[in-house]
């Protein structure tokens, strides 16, 4: 219609609302084509979030969801699952960076392996399996980090690029507060 269409991301939907320009360039220049249509993006981690790595870890399991998704004793199982999610990667911060190498299922399998060894090596507590599977982390594979890879290389030229011509109608708001 007729109508100016206004968009508000916050946090990671943000990247949701950047991901239909990539998905659908089309609508997504209707849509803005309006003098008075606006994208606002409030804390959208443009340049990817820890968190899939702090899930993926264990070390962030989104306030007990994978908890009660997993069973007792059965995290890294859904952590295992949750590595196999292209859109979970694809949020990961530093994915394409090439000191870090995180496109690279290797790196991941020497942070995994190099995490559950320091807890063997220095817990008497956790000697059992189940104890130490708790600290097994979920490695995403090389089909899934390919395609989260090339996705957040998109994002990233979306950025440099303008947005196909409409950086005049977003508006992105970072920063802290008490």
């Amino acid at each position: 219609g007729p109508q100016p269409v206004r968009i508000i991301g916050h946090g990671m939907g943000g990247l949701v609302v950047r991901a239909m320009q990539l998905v659908n360039a089309k609508e997504w220049d209707r849509m803005l084509a309006h003098d008075n249509g606006r994208v606002l993006l409030i804390g959208a981690p443009n340049g990817g979030s820890w968190t899939p790595m702090q899930v993926l870890s264990g070390d962030e399991t989104f306030g007990g969801l994978l908890r009660g998704l997993g069973g007792p004793s059965r995290d890294h199982k859904t952590r295992e699952l949750v590595a196999g999610f292209p859109g979970v990667i694809q949020l990961q911060a530093g994915l394409t960076h090439p000191k870090l190498a995180l496109g690279k299922a290797a790196t991941w399998r020497a942070m995994a392996d190099a995490d559950v060894a320091r807890v063997e090596s220095r817990s008497a507590w956790h000697s059992a399996e189940e104890q130490i599977d708790e600290f097994r982390w979920g490695i995403p594979s090389e089909e899934v980090l390919r395609t989260a890879v090339a996705f957040r290389k998109q994002l990233d030229k979306q950025a440099d690029t303008g947005f196909g011509g409409h950086a005049r109608n977003i508006l992105t708001v970072v920063g802290t507060s008490q």
